[in-house]
């Protein structure tokens, strides 16, 4: 389960890569011709066992709210996905079959193949530093030469290892990259790192048992872009995406986001 942790939103939430999945996984004449649904639903796939399960499903159904249309939710298992090319069929099988966007994807750096497209961000997410409760209220509270755990290959762990860079090596951490967030997070407990930098989502809310004796502080000096996170669909449903990005701008604009985070134990978004 820890490892299926960090795969989720590395595999689930992360844009395709181009490249990564060959272009022709998916015929063109297949997409283009599906026939649309004309009926007032919108159906969204749903992590089943991601961190932000409980915030898509809110998002969702305050999308429908927001459309006078019905939004039916399928939780979505990727317990079985290994790698980018059964993450790619997977998405394209249940964006056919089973809904019309996957709620909770990484909005941040990568290009599409052309048969996906995304949504608007509908939570800007702040990255934060994760330390032993009453220890460090920041980043430049820990001592220098002290480990600090990164997620590997992580928006964060490119920032952060940029950032040591500009420092001198007497004022630098020592950067521990993690490929598994609760193992972090328990050597964060058991004293090994002093801290542990990631994207909130990861870390899921504040109920997680995994946060227990810890506290989520900010990440200063060090400023770190959010992780954006929307909804992935097929690149011709235009008329669907269209409708998702008003939804979403509505949603953030009269506050209703911001409630469904505070609800669901998320920490505020950045950028809105």
């Amino acid at each position: 389960m820890r490892f299926l942790a960090v795969m989720l939103l590395g595999l689930a939430m992360s844009v395709p890569a181009q490249g990564q999945a060959p272009q022709g996984l998916v015929d063109r004449n297949f997409y283009d011709g599906r026939t649309p649904r004309l009926d007032q639903t919108i159906r969204f796939c749903i992590v089943s066992n991601s961190p932000l399960h409980d915030l898509d499903r809110a998002v969702a159904e305050a999308i429908g709210e927001v459309l006078l249309v019905q939004a039916e939710t399928f939780d979505l298992d990727l317990n079985i996905v290994q790698n980018a090319v059964e993450r790619d069929r997977v998405l394209f099988i249940n964006l056919t079959d089973n809904c019309d966007a996957v709620m909770g994807t990484n909005l941040a750096w990568r290009s599409l193949p052309e048969w996906l497209t995304v949504s608007r961000s509908y939570y800007n997410a702040p990255h934060m530093l994760a330390v032993r409760a009453g220890t460090y209220g920041r980043l430049d509270e820990i001592p220098f030469g002290k480990a600090v755990g990164v997620a590997l290959f992580s928006v964060v762990d490119q920032q952060f290892t940029s950032y040591l860079g500009t420092l001198p090596p007497e004022r630098r951490w020592f950067r521990l990259p993690y490929d598994d967030i609760p193992t972090m997070l328990a050597d964060i407990r058991a004293g090994i790192v002093e801290g542990g930098l990631l994207p909130s989502p990861l870390a899921g809310t504040e109920s997680n048992p995994d946060l227990d004796g810890l506290d989520m502080v900010p990440t200063a000096p060090l400023r770190i872009e959010p992780m954006q996170l929307g909804a992935l669909l097929l690149s011709n449903d235009t008329f669907i995406r269209t409708a998702l990005d008003q939804a979403i701008e509505a949603l953030q604009a009269d506050g209703t986001i911001d409630r469904i985070l505070a609800e669901k134990g998320f920490p505020a978004q950045v950028g809105f």
